[in-house]
């Protein structure tokens, strides 16, 4: 960020008021230091134009070698599907999730919750927010499944970061009762591991509403940073 800040100097010379020639300093930007803050990079999914309509474009950073993006009224049943939506309850369409292309769920039988999304809490200005809705898959006799990896540039070495992200449980908490458990993870240039980055977040219940994970960490000599979370329970029922 580059700016340029322009002063001249006064003086009394025999009672009237004079100016110096006006001299401009630019400054640049370069790193956060002490309390400053910025963001690195935001990842909110965007808007909609109604509760029932849902993105057209797949995210950009889910592991699509495991799972499946479903737009329009299509239902999000199997393991291992996603959808970028406003409101979870419209995951699921008809008699326990049949898929009528009706975009109206029966609301006797919600596969999914009522839930809207966190950053919006519904409709706002005409819009509304987008979240990331994952049926998890199953963890085919593995402890924990990459859904999210995101690789972002550094433009600051050895500077104090945040990794953040809100979780819910999208589950119908009538129908249900598996919890989410999730794994921040967090890589150094060379595919590492940063330790002190990692995070675990169990058992959240779809009563538990949006619960926010957070992990703080240096970033080192790093260059470049990659960001990953994963599912650590089997999917099935619920994990949603």
């Amino acid at each position: 960020e580059t700016g340029e800040t322009c002063y001249r100097a006064i003086a009394t010379v025999e009672g009237t008021i004079v100016y110096s020639n006006e001299v401009c300093v630019s400054a640049e930007y370069k790193c956060a230091t002490n309390s400053a803050q910025h963001n690195l990079f935001i990842e909110d999914f965007g808007t909609l134009a109604s509760e029932t309509v849902r993105s057209s474009g797949s995210v950009d950073y889910i592991n699509t070698s495991i799972y499946s993006f479903i737009d329009n009224c299509k239902p999000l049943k199997a393991e291992g599907t996603y959808a970028l939506m406003t409101n979870p309850k419209y995951a699921g369409y008809g008699d326990l999730g049949n898929d009528d292309n009706s975009c109206s769920p029966d609301v006797n039988n919600l596969w999914f919750r009522d839930l809207y999304d966190h950053t919006f809490g519904g409709q706002k200005d005409g819009q509304w927010g987008a979240m990331l809705m994952v049926n998890a898959a199953n963890l085919a006799g593995t402890t924990e499944q990459l859904v999210y990896s995101r690789t972002v540039e550094m433009p600051c070495t050895n500077t104090n970061m945040i990794f953040s992200a809100w979780f819910a449980n999208a589950a119908n908490p009538l129908r249900v009762s598996t919890q989410i458990s999730m794994k921040f993870v967090v890589r150094d240039q060379n595919g590492n591991v940063i330790e002190a980055a990692t995070l675990q977040i169990d058992e959240i219940k779809p009563e538990d509403g949006w619960v926010k994970g957070e992990t703080s960490f240096n970033s080192g000599s790093n260059e470049k940073l990659t960001v990953e979370i994963y599912n650590c329970i089997e999917g099935g029922n619920g994990n949603d």
